[in-house]
């Protein structure tokens, strides 16, 4: 709000006769000396964890130790406050493990009408009970470069195509053209795939393995055609920034940054291929992490201030996270250097986006991905076809989950 001068030259003499300086609009912060809180997060990498969230904590709550318990740690000491991933925040709530925190919402007026929508429907239930919320969401979408989409007169590539759609564009760029930049391997493509269209091969509850044999084929052929007509380059290289590929795949929002940097040619920036059959739902827009606090901390009170600071608007803006970060507050969710993301907050937000439960060992997380890269290689070499691809990923994953079963009775 701008001031009248004059109200400025009052205040001004006002703070030089009483000495109060700007004391008197700063917020002293209570002092939480001796006070240990216990915080699980789901990160593995405590740095990330201090990065993204530690550090402003320990800024809000001066003196205050975190005993930071992480997923390797012994699970015997009750959590006070958790940081979850949301596959992990499910589980555990189906598990009764987490506490409603609408009571502490009601109780401080926490105004929940100033977060997106669908952040808020994630976490909540149909009788208003609250079980987490997400101050910050990852954003990932498809870079384009508009002026190789001209040359070639193609359409740009819009929200809500799939796959399949996004892929047959990109094989339109032909010559020294490249259709697609990507980290990807050929394995993380087709997880990718997959992934986005919900095609689950592992049950927990039978606790088996069943492939949708269609679904599987249909992508393991795509990824053989990608790669055999070199529509994709796995190999980062640049390539997209100095103009010579059309799109850009897995990119953060905070490749915007570069591309600011680095403006020698005009570019568009997309959410996500969703799935072919449910195309409401976004694949661009994860939750960082998910705060909530277990029904049995015994600090709930503490936990819940740490939540609200968080959560708050004036602290918005010191997060220093990595990747950056988007916040779920309504004035601040819908651009990032300039750039508008009301696309990506258009569509219901995908609250579990993987297929492989993170409950498997990264022995056969491992195992499975090594499977996948050698037959798909195989494939793309031309040495099988697409079906015997998939019969021999369903045989190899069959023989690692019995192993993966083995190990956790042991």
């Amino acid at each position: 709000m701008k001031l009248f001068k004059g109200f400025v030259l009052i205040l001004s003499v006002s703070i030089f006769l009483f000495g109060c300086g700007v004391q008197l609009q700063k917020k002293e912060l209570k002092d939480y000396s001796n006070t240990i809180i216990n915080i699980y997060t789901s990160f593995d990498n405590e740095q990330q964890f201090y990065k993204n969230y530690g550090n402003l904590i320990l800024d809000h709550f001066p003196g205050i130790e975190i005993n930071l318990i992480m997923p390797s740690d012994d699970k015997t000491i009750t959590p006070h406050l958790m940081f979850l991933y949301t596959d992990d925040y499910q589980r555990l709530n189906q598990q009764s493990y987490l506490m409603d925190l609408s009571l502490f919402v009601k109780e401080d007026k926490l105004d929940l009408d100033k977060y997106a929508d669908s952040m808020v429907d994630a976490f909540s239930t149909e009788n208003g009970a609250l079980y987490g919320l997400a101050p910050r969401v990852n954003i990932f979408g498809i870079f384009y470069n508009k002026d190789l989409f001209d040359q070639f007169h193609i359409d740009y590539p819009v929200s809500g195509m799939d796959w399949y759609e996004l892929l047959n564009i990109a094989s339109r760029f032909e010559g020294s053209a490249i259709g697609i930049e990507s980290t990807f391997s050929a394995s993380s493509w087709l997880m990718e795939i997959t992934s986005t269209n919900k095609s689950y091969f592992i049950d927990l509850k039978s606790d088996s393995i069943s492939f949708q044999k269609e679904e599987w084929t249909t992508a393991i052929q795509r990824i053989i055609e990608l790669y055999q007509a070199k529509t994709v380059l796995s190999n980062k290289d640049d390539q997209f920034i100095q103009g010579k590929a059309a799109l850009l795949l897995d990119g953060s929002v905070q490749f915007i940054d570069h591309l600011h940097r680095n403006d020698n040619f005009s570019w568009g920036f997309v959410p996500e291929p969703v799935n072919s059959k449910k195309r409401d739902e976004s694949r661009s827009v994860f939750f960082d992490q998910v705060l909530s606090i277990p029904e049995k901390s015994a600090n709930k009170e503490l936990a819940w201030q740490i939540i609200k600071v968080l959560m708050d608007e004036q602290v918005a803006d010191e997060y220093n996270s990595f990747p950056k970060s988007v916040s779920t507050l309504k004035s601040h969710m819908n651009q990032y250097s300039g750039v508008s993301l009301e696309e990506f907050w258009q569509q219901n937000l995908d609250i579990n986006p993987g297929i492989l439960p993170s409950v498997l060992s990264s022995s056969f997380i491992g195992e499975f991905y090594e499977t996948l890269e050698k037959e798909l290689q195989l494939a793309i070499d031309g040495k099988q076809t697409a079906d015997q691809t998939f019969e021999k990923l369903v045989n190899q994953t069959h023989i690692a989950y019995e192993k993966e079963k083995l190990r956790r009775n042991e």
